[in-house]
């Protein structure tokens, strides 16, 4: 049938399109609607799915497909900075639907808005229910991940380090194991454990690639060091530092901070070369 023809080129949406536009045609409808969405999703064309999924969820508000549709619509909500309209279309829904297949994506999306926007109690909410109510869902971990989030962000981090600490044995190899490690590292810098901070940002490069955790990881344990008077270590770190990262490192900090450190242990003109 024309529904499972729908791939991701522009014949395919084409087609897709041209079912759609067809009133009368109702056997392959949500099928058709969920493959054309996924494929807006795949090039990118976020205006196209948002517009199809808000379609989908209002007429077919309890179908199994709906979870599949609501992630491509939160994504989209978050990629386009639309939090204000994933709060009011999804969480709409979950107040007339609230036991629906779509409702744990819904949570999911609208939780994570919150996080962005640092209504943390708000996102609390959401994230327990998903917690709560879905232990074998598809966003079961990264539930658990986001609601240690929130104890951060509302300052409490001796249950945010329960959690992550939790999460991290629970889903040793998950993609946010890096992320929860930068999270454990910033707790305990907080509470002066300098030694235990160091291990954790040590750790994040091991697993995640992303520049900005490695980066907050690195430069906040150059900072410990340079507190803690520990000179010889902070120039090591940078030295490693540099070395790895010299395609995709932030040098010009990396180069300022260790001359900073040379300057501290009297080479003044070992400083000089590094700037």
């Amino acid at each position: 049938n024309q529904a499972d023809a729908i791939g991701y080129n522009e014949d395919a949406l084409e087609l897709g399109e041209s079912y759609l536009a067809h009133s009368d045609y109702h056997i392959y409808r949500k099928e058709t609607m969920v493959k054309l969405t996924a494929a807006y999703f795949n090039v990118d064309n976020y205006d196209r799915v948002l517009e199809l999924g808000a379609e989908f969820v209002k007429d077919f508000p309890e179908h199994r497909y709906g979870n599949n549709i609501v992630h491509f619509m939160g994504f989209s909500y978050m990629r386009t900075g639309q939090i204000a309209e994933a709060r009011t279309v999804l969480g709409g829904y979950l107040q007339a639907h609230p036991k629906a297949p779509l409702a744990q994506s819904a949570h999911y999306w609208v939780g994570l808005g919150d996080i962005i926007e640092q209504a943390f109690e708000d996102a609390v909410q959401h994230f327990d229910t998903i917690i709560g109510n879905y232990p074998d869902g598809n966003f079961y971990i990264e539930a658990r991940f986001r609601r240690a989030v929130c104890a951060f962000g509302l300052g409490d981090y001796d249950d945010a380090k329960a959690r992550f600490d939790q999460w991290g044995t629970d889903f040793p190899a998950n993609h946010l194991r890096g992320e929860a490690e930068v999270f454990l590292g910033d707790i305990d810098a907080y509470y002066a454990k300098v030694d235990s901070a160091l291990a954790h940002y040590a750790l994040t490069e091991t697993f995640t690639a992303k520049m900005n955790l490695v980066d907050h990881a690195y430069f906040e344990s150059v900072r410990l060091l340079e507190a803690n008077e520990r000179f010889e270590d902070m120039i090591a770190l940078l030295d490693q530092y540099m070395e790895r990262f010299q395609d995709t490192g932030n040098l010009s900090r990396a180069i300022f901070q260790i001359g900073r450190a040379y300057e501290s242990v009297g080479q003044p003109e070992v400083m000089i070369q590094a700037y």
